[in-house]
C-alpha cells in the first residue's frame, strides 16, 4: 500500500452548520472517532481520515492541501477550513 499512518488521536469531529450557526457531530450520532493523518508515500499527498470508534463509520476524509486555513483555537480545540469542498467527504 503507498499510504501510511503518520499521527493519530481521538478527536470528537464536529461539521459547522451555517444554517444554525452551530459546531454538530459529524456523522449520525455524537461520541468518540479515531482520526489519522495519512501520507501517499509515492505521490507526497496528506489526507486526513477519521472513524467512529463504535461503529467505523467514516466522519471525515479529507485531502490536506496548500491554502488550508487551520487555527488552534484552544489547547483541545483545533478547527480548519476546508478550501475546496470537492476534495473532502463526511
Amino acid at each position: 500500500m503507498n499510504e501510511q499512518s503518520i499521527a493519530s488521536a481521538r478527536a470528537s469531529v464536529m461539521i459547522y452548520d451555517d444554517g444554525t450557526k452551530k459546531w454538530i457531530p459529524s456523522g449520525t450520532s455524537s461520541g468518540l472517532s479515531k482520526v489519522q493523518i495519512y501520507q501517499h508515500t509515492v505521490q507526497q499527498t496528506f489526507r486526513v481520515v477519521g472513524r467512529k470508534l463504535q461503529n467505523h463509520e467514516v466522519v471525515i476524509n479529507c485531502a490536506i492541501l496548500k491554502g488550508l486555513k487551520y487555527n488552534q483555537a484552544t489547547a483541545t480545540f483545533h478547527q480548519w477550513q476546508k478550501m475546496n469542498y470537492s476534495r473532502c467527504r463526511s
